[in-house]
């Protein structure tokens, strides 16, 4: 579902429509498509199990992902809203998973490393929601700063996250 989202994304610049304003619009999308992309791949990979939540949760994001794909038009800053609140739907998804993997867990190293993407997820779904709702010359750049910020955290948590862990382990 991801690839068809990207698909549309492309359709901002695919008749050679590369003004400053467009293929910014491009990239935004494409990197809110990819982060989200990327941090559900990282729970399936890590926890996921073929329970019949995950399976829900997966299903739900992929009518929001279409939902929000659909929104992707030559004049987007009219839809953006409609593009941006089903991700934020998406980002709750995800938090909700990681809240349930982590109540779940019983090992303190494998809470420690769930615990910070409560964090990211919930910092990425206020500030989606956020641009939801703000003029979109602003909302874009808010959303952008969001999944930018939200794409390096993880990053910078769970190195201190694992070096915890590993002096846990060798304690």
């Amino acid at each position: 579902m991801y690839v068809y989202a990207i698909s549309q994304v492309t359709t901002l610049i695919h008749h050679g429509n590369l003004q400053t304003a467009t293929v910014f619009e491009f990239l935004v999308g494409m990197i809110i498509y990819v982060n989200s992309w990327m941090v559900q791949s990282v729970f399936t990979n890590r926890f996921g199990k073929n329970s019949l939540i995950n399976i829900s949760s997966m299903f739900l994001q992929m009518v929001l992902l279409l939902i929000s794909s659909t929104a992707i038009t030559s004049n987007w800053n009219t839809h953006f809203y409609q593009f941006i609140l089903p991700m934020v739907g998406i980002s709750f998804i995800l938090l909700g998973q990681y809240i349930s993997e982590y109540l779940k867990k019983d090992n303190e190293i494998n809470r420690s490393v769930i615990k910070p993407f409560f964090y990211i997820m919930g910092l990425r779904t206020a500030i989606l929601f956020l641009s939801a709702f703000i003029p979109y010359k602003f909302g874009l750049g808010v959303a952008t700063s969001g999944i930018l910020l939200t794409w390096i955290l993880p990053g910078l948590l769970i190195k201190s996250t694992e070096k915890k862990s590993t002096k846990v382990l060798f304690q």
